[in-house]
């Protein structure tokens, strides 16, 4: 386990979890679309409550931003998951908006972390190691980079010696995009240093919405310090946007299912063809 210089300080979690989902044809919010016999959300909750047993946190306040078909992620919430807080987004203008509407749960905070909704494979450990990565190095702003094999579509990191920026693809250089470092979309953040800028976000953009990765150089531009903790595999942060990767997304679930039973002595002679939910 880790130990974390958390004891006179407090940890909280906020989870982006209002989007529609389009692409997956479906009624249901992305975030309650299952995933093996559990819905997406259920996954990052699970995480986030292994996260605080690993990371030896005395507690972790979790929220989770609703949204579309609102209703139905409250009951679950409700049902499932009495201690977490449901914040409503009712209108989904982004993921900056997201973080200023929940502004009021999470200003109290010493440290929030804040994770996309739609990341079910993220693992306890590397939410962990930037928590670590955040406390020890004493930054204003963490944000959980990787390398991808197609960083297509995806904001860059850009580091030039001990500052580090992330650029918007539609903004890169062709040197930066080049970079196979890209940004994950989940952050640790310094309350007190999170505050003053909040609300600077603007939307002047082609979506008209708020950019929650615009924060990283408000934060460094102020003389923050920003650093990126990097994830160890991709895998992790692969989004549920079509059927496609919601199939992808379940298969390495399974696999890791099975690895920790086989792990625990568990014998399989065929392990693929052994489905455990």
């Amino acid at each position: 386990m880790m130990n974390l210089p958390v004891s006179r300080c407090s940890v909280g979690a906020l989870v982006l979890a209002a989007g529609k989902g389009t692409r997956m044809k479906s009624d249901l919010p992305k975030a309650l679309i299952p995933l093996l016999d559990q819905p997406v959300l259920y996954y990052i909750l699970e995480t986030l409550k292994v996260c605080a047993h690993v990371a030896r946190i005395p507690s972790l306040p979790t929220a989770v931003i609703i949204g579309h078909r609102g209703e139905s992620l409250r009951e679950y919430l409700d049902s499932e998951w009495p201690g977490v807080t449901p914040v409503w987004q009712n209108e989904q203008l982004g993921t900056g908006h997201a973080v200023q509407i929940a502004k009021e749960w999470w200003a109290g905070l010493d440290h929030l972390i804040v994770l996309p909704g739609d990341a079910p494979l993220v693992t306890a450990q590397t939410i962990a190691a930037a928590l670590t990565d955040h406390m020890t190095s004493g930054s204003d702003c963490t944000f959980i980079s990787f390398k991808a094999s197609d960083p297509s579509g995806y904001g860059r990191v850009v580091r030039d010696g001990r500052r580090i920026a992330v650029v918007e693809e539609k903004d890169a250089s062709d040197e930066q995009r080049k970079s196979a470092e890209v940004n994950s979309g989940a952050y640790v953040f310094k309350v007190p240093s999170l505050l003053p800028h909040i609300y600077r976000l603007d939307n002047e953009n082609a979506q008209g919405e708020y950019y929650l990765p615009d924060i990283i150089s408000m934060i460094a531009g102020a003389g923050g310090r920003v650093i990126a903790s990097l994830a160890p595999d991709e895998n992790e942060f692969s989004g549920i946007n079509t059927p496609l990767q919601l199939a992808q997304a379940a298969n390495v679930m399974a696999r890791r299912i099975r690895l920790k039973h086989l792990d625990a002595g568990v014998r399989m002679l065929d392990p693929d063809s052994v489905w455990i939910g």
